[in-house]
């Protein structure tokens, strides 16, 4: 009876033993890569990424949830559809409250902030809505609403925004405006069928900073995703029909240059000056992050001048990176009887820049203390971690800054160089 109840025991320890191993196996399936200024990257075994930052000195938690990439999604019964990423988050939202929609062919999705100990409870909610079906009540009021939209004429500052677009980006889905009429007509299996596609755990990056545990965050999601589809062993992977409309298609430099003026008989003219620039697979995020540098370079001289002459006190402009491009660009509000001297003024200071570089570099400093000022906005931190991991950009705090304070006007001209022919677009 000892003997027999001795061999009971080894059994069970046995049984435990294997257990053990089993769990240890599947833990070590969660793959981290130490990123800088703590930040870890994790991939569950499903192929969920979670970028996670601890910061504990205020008790809240920044989070951005998102599709990695969407080249599938334009597509209903083999035909483009832009705003179909924002229909999808239209219907979402009417289930989701106190977040902010992100809806564009680079990053889909929601973000929001909450307090430290509603962080799993909103987890919860917000995973639950992205894994059921999109119902039926909100998919027909959105519908009904983009039935109304495509009613209604569209304002002056819809069509130069939708022509601006265009120019950048001519032959490309980007460049396409939105068909309400056409969105408000798509079949409803077909909207369920597009969302239940996007929405799976390979191509969804998770995106959390601020006062969490981490180990209890990747328990979590786990759990959560657990009944999510796993996707497409390559989230990227293109549909060669579409060319050059898939978003994340490469892009070529303009070769020449493009104006539209568009007169609507506005009280604030608009000047709009910019730039589409190929991000080519040898160029480096150092190259890139140098037109970061020029574009606040050019703002600060424009801002000057532009006031200086009394054409316009706010002046913006703008380096967005994308995964296969990156925009440079300049948009300028004036007064009547004026567009053409600011269009005149913003091309001959970036031609001077092209030619020469930018001598005044003593804003340089502010740059540099702006990069190194760390954030006590948690769901800004959590979405420029989203954006920058997305598009590949691989460089710290301390590199960003240290290119800053070595900055110099020769490598502003170099970075200016890269710019093409620029696109004008006007609105008066």
């Amino acid at each position: 009876m000892k003997n027999k109840k001795r061999s009971t025991m080894i059994c069970i320890g046995l049984v435990l033993a294997i257990m053990l191993l089993l769990s240890l196996a599947g833990c070590s399936k969660t793959r981290m890569e130490q990123k800088s200024d703590g930040l870890n990257i994790y991939t569950l075994n499903n192929g969920l990424t979670i970028l996670a930052k601890e910061a504990h000195d205020k008790d809240s938690v920044g989070v951005v949830i998102g599709l990695r990439s969407t080249p599938d999604s334009q597509i209903i019964d083999d035909k483009i559809m832009p705003g179909l990423n924002s229909m999808m988050m239209d219907i979402l939202l009417e289930d989701l409250k106190d977040v902010e929609a992100y809806e564009d062919p680079y990053l889909t999705g929601i973000g929001f902030e909450t307090k430290s100990k509603d962080f799993g409870k909103r987890l919860y909610q917000v995973f639950s809505v992205f894994q059921k079906p999109l119902p039926d009540e909100n998919i027909t009021k959105i519908k009904n609403l983009y039935s109304a939209y495509s009613q209604v004429p569209k304002a002056p500052i819809s069509l130069f925004l939708e022509d601006i677009m265009k120019a950048l980006y001519p032959d490309n889905i980007l460049g396409v405006p939105t068909d309400y009429s056409a969105l408000a007509k798509i079949r409803d299996e077909k909207l369920k069928e597009y969302k239940k596609s996007s929405f799976v755990t390979r191509n969804m990056v998770v995106s959390v900073v601020g006062n969490f545990d981490t180990e209890t965050l990747l328990n979590n999601l786990k759990v959560l995703t657990k009944n999510f589809s796993r996707g497409k062993a390559d989230p990227e992977q293109k549909i060669s029909e579409r060319s050059l409309m898939d978003p994340l298609t490469a892009f070529e430099k303009r070769q020449e240059p493009y104006k539209r003026v568009i007169h609507k008989n506005v009280t604030a003219p608009m000047v709009f000056v910019g730039y589409v620039i190929p991000r080519e697979d040898n160029k480096d995020d150092a190259e890139l992050f140098k037109l970061k540098i020029a574009e606040y370079l050019l703002i600060n001289k424009l801002q000057f001048e532009l006031r200086e002459k009394g054409l316009s006190y706010s002046p913006s402009a703008d380096f967005q990176l994308y995964p296969k491009n990156a925009e440079f660009t300049v948009l300028v509000q004036t007064s009547r009887g004026n567009a053409e001297e600011v269009e005149r003024i913003i091309l001959a200071d970036i031609d001077k820049a092209k030619r020469k570089g930018i001598e005044e570099l003593g804003s340089l400093k502010i740059i540099k203390a702006e990069i190194l000022m760390s954030s006590d906005n948690y769901w800004d931190e959590s979405l420029n971690n989203f954006n920058e991991y997305v598009v590949g950009l691989n460089m710290s705090t301390q590199e960003r800054a240290s290119l800053v304070e070595n900055m110099t006007s020769d490598e502003v001209r170099n970075a200016f160089q890269m710019l093409g022919e620029p696109v004008i677009v006007e609105l008066e």
